[in-house]
């Protein structure tokens, strides 16, 4: 179906014109989706965000103008949107996230701390840390994002976060004492 046909079949509410856009589109609407979304999200989250371009493109067809853009254009701009306000949602819940004790990674736990009680020691000192850099060790060193997206998260230089990650590393080391000392290097 031509870009034309499927324009007029969306205003009329077409489901078949809906189909043709997906098919025509949504290669273009995925990969943008995981490009935004892809180092904070799970596939599914990339999938679903592709779905909710295309219900949005669907519910809003009156409001494109073909003088301002080509559709294709269009629907990646919502695609756009879609995936940083996803985005967002889903770097505010981690950041809300508790930091439980199956957060630490597995190997930290089984080489360094392998009764309950260090388990527990571990989670202490991470509670002890401030907020913002406790959030920086667990976006970092659990969810393996990179510094130049924590330093644009909280407005901070590169160096900053590397501070405040390297000072949190310290305070954790002095927390938990010599014997678990190799373990938290390992973050």
């Amino acid at each position: 179906m031509e870009e034309k046909e499927m324009l007029a079949g969306l205003l009329n509410h077409d489901q078949a014109a809906l189909k043709s856009l997906m098919n025509a589109y949504i290669t273009d609407v995925y990969s943008l989706s995981s490009a935004i979304i892809g180092g904070v999200g799970s596939a599914e989250d990339i999938e679903e965000c592709s779905s909710d371009v295309f219900f949005t493109a669907w519910k809003s067809i009156d409001k494109y103008s073909p003088d301002r853009a080509g559709l294709r254009t269009w629907v990646l701009m919502i695609c756009k949107f879609v995936a940083l306000d996803r985005r967002r949602n889903l770097k505010t819940k981690i950041s809300q996230l508790p930091l439980a004790e199956e957060a630490i990674p597995a190997k930290i736990l089984t080489t360094s701390f392998e009764t309950v009680e260090e388990r527990q020691e571990l989670q202490t000192a991470l509670k002890s840390l401030a907020r913002q850099e406790r959030e920086l060790i667990y976006r970092r060193y659990f969810l393996d994002e990179s510094i130049n997206d924590l330093a644009s998260a909280y407005g901070l230089t590169r160096q900053a976060v590397d501070n405040k990650l390297w000072r949190a590393r310290k305070l954790l080391k002095n927390l938990l004492g010599k014997k678990e000392r190799q373990g938290v290097e390992e973050l």
